[in-house]
């Protein structure tokens, strides 16, 4: 995306001040992420990812969920291009988090002042975000950068547009159009940008007099948000789940604990956190949230006039409505909120932090005013340190995210599995006990619950308690809709009885394995055989494995549906690890091989 407009709107004077200023601020800021290693979900999309390790897996990025259900294809290619240049080293990763958040706050100070021509409120808005701890979340986190492409290319299109108005020229309401679509791309909460453009245009006054060119660019890019909204499977789920008592009063609540969380976050910052829990709230808190709002209220009505004051409560509003529903949609939770979630909309907040604070210097002199400035810069600069580093490994931030919300279920999970990984079966199975405690089971997802049992079934193993563990296997297996996740249940329990010389018992768990996962039974047992180093099934290795890729063959002859074509990638990359960490180096390769045959002949079928 060219910076162009950038150097449309801003001389030379203010591009030489501006720029070094907020560089400064963001990397004071942020820059110390770049010490942090990868937490939560970076380690499944990234480290563990073989899809962003190879620029030829670029269609996979169309094609592959994100996390299971997102479709992010720039946030992926964002990724495997991070991994060409630093490879698995998180500093790049985090260095381009840091860039992209330095990026917005240029764009944002831009759009400010192309709006409103006022230096100052656009400098110190932009500065409130550069520096801001409410946006440690998004930048810390690597798999949330998302929220920063999506952030980057949705300013960069409002400021097009912007330039299509001015000058009246249609290259630049192009270049929006395309400028938008890349944000879809990069994350879903795009499809709110015709809202946020709907606030530019009114500032503009493209609706007194009505111009007829921008209004037919605002209508082309809300069919292009519906399209995708009801084309998206996880977004047109939630417009259309329902919801029993959808205006409840304990919802409303909830609701308005929210928005006045996040006014308080942005003013007061403290305690901030992946995801927080919205309890019930008492009659006296409930009563304090709607004074706090209705004051709020009271003072945008009363300077509606200034149309700063409009578009910092209506870009912070166009965000945070549409998250009414989102409290929903993790019932393992409860209603809940994320800080992550106002990224973008949190620009509204810093434009009222500004307005509060620049009259400041009307009452006093320069100097003072610049005190005082400086002074709540540097608080909030010193508070996003600290959040940077409660990111520095998961088991850090895990452990700080339990101490703000005890009753954290995923912080615990995630502490159990990093406990698992390094062998220590007793903090693990400590852990384990804890979201047990502190979760209702049959609220979490067949696949979540399965792979806590997997994961219980393979410390019991280790610690030589063979029925219990076998018990979770099988528990995990009874409960897994996917076929690749109940057959290793199944194989998982042959691997218990195998270790503890129970051959019969063994051999009928990788039977019903197999019969799941593979076309032929054989190519299942060489699978397993292989990923134990077990010397008694490898007579099942060479007829197993030639079944296995005559089952491909089978498929690009005769079938190629899409959904197939996904489900034998990715049996054909479980495989290929297989292969690798037994050193078959040339049967990884073949495997690797038959995935791009069938990507290829994905791609073949959506051409014809």
């Amino acid at each position: 995306m060219s910076f162009k407009p950038i150097r449309v709107i801003l001389e030379k004077k203010q591009l030489f001040f501006v720029i070094p200023l907020l560089a400064l601020a963001a990397f004071s800021a942020y820059g110390t992420t770049a010490a942090n290693n990868f937490v939560l979900d970076d380690f499944e999309l990234i480290a563990n990812n073989d899809f962003v390790k190879d620029l030829r897996f670029t269609p996979v990025f169309f094609a592959a969920p994100f996390l299971k259900q997102y479709f992010r294809p720039l946030t992926y290619l964002s990724f495997s291009l991070d991994y060409r240049l630093w490879q698995l080293n998180p500093f790049g990763f985090h260095l381009t988090n840091v860039l992209l958040h330095f990026f917005n706050s240029i764009l944002f100070f831009a759009l400010l002042l192309y709006l409103f021509g006022d230096f100052g409120f656009s400098f110190v808005s932009s500065l409130f975000f550069a520096v801001h701890p409410l946006n440690s979340v998004t930048v810390n986190y690597i798999s949330d950068r998302g929220n920063l492409l999506g952030a980057f290319f949705m300013l960069a299109a409002l400021i097009y547009f912007s330039l299509g108005y001015k000058k009246g020229k249609d290259i630049f309401y192009l270049t929006g159009c395309v400028a938008y679509l890349a944000a879809l791309f990069a994350r879903e909460n795009a499809v709110l940008f015709p809202l946020y453009l709907g606030c530019v245009f009114f500032i503009l006054g493209i609706f007194r007099p009505l111009r007829l060119k921008p209004v037919l660019f605002y209508i082309l890019v809300c069919f292009i948000s519906l399209f995708y909204i009801f084309n998206m499977p996880l977004l047109s789920n939630i417009v259309k789940a329902p919801i029993a008592n959808f205006y409840k009063a304990e919802y409303l609540n909830a609701f308005s604990y929210m928005l006045a969380k996040y006014i308080t976050l942005a003013a007061l910052p403290h305690n901030i956190s992946f995801y927080r829990r919205i309890g019930e709230l008492s009659f006296e808190r409930a009563v304090l949230i709607y004074a706090l709002l209705g004051l709020a209220g009271v003072l945008i009505f009363r300077f509606r006039k200034d149309r700063r004051v409009l578009l910092g409560a209506a870009w912070f509003l166009c965000g945070a409505i549409p998250l009414y529903k989102l409290m929903f949609t993790r019932p393992e939770i409860g209603l809940f909120m994320q800080d992550s979630w106002i990224y973008f909309s949190s620009m509204g907040l810093f434009m009222f932090l500004s307005i509060a604070v620049l009259p400041i210097r009307k009452i006093c002199k320069k100097r003072t005013f610049y005190l005082v400035a400086a002074i709540i810069i540097i608080l909030y600069l010193q508070i996003t340190l600290n959040c940077n580093t409660q990111w520095q490994n998961e088991e850090t931030y895990c452990r700080y995210w339990l101490k703000i919300m005890p009753r954290n279920y995923y912080a615990a999970l995630k502490l159990a599995e990093h406990y698992l990984v390094n062998a220590e079966y007793k903090k693990a199975l400590a852990f384990y006990d804890l979201v047990k405690n502190n979760i209702e089971p049959k609220k979490l997802p067949n696949y979540a619950r399965a792979s806590i049992f997997n994961n219980l079934g393979f410390i019991y193993a280790e610690t030589g308690d063979i029925n219990r563990s076998v018990k979770f296997f099988q528990a995990a297996a009874a409960m897994n809709d996917d076929a690749l996740r109940k057959a290793f249940s199944y194989a998982g329990a042959g691997q218990v009885y195998y270790r503890y010389g129970r051959k019969t018992e063994a051999l009928l768990r990788l039977e019903q394995a197999a019969e799941i996962f593979f076309a032929d039974i054989e190519a299942g047992k060489a699978a397993y055989a292989v990923a134990w180093g077990q010397e008694d099934f490898r007579e099942f290795y060479r007829s197993g494995i030639n079944g296995f890729f005559g089952e491909v063959q089978r498929w690009r002859d005769k079938q190629r549906n899409k959904k197939r074509a996904l489900s034998i990638f990715f049996n054909l990359k479980t495989v290929a690890e297989i292969f690798s960490k037994e050193g078959r180096f040339q049967d990884a390769a073949r495997c690797h091989e038959n995935m791009a045959l069938v990507m290829g002949a994905d791609v073949e079928q959506k051409g014809k």
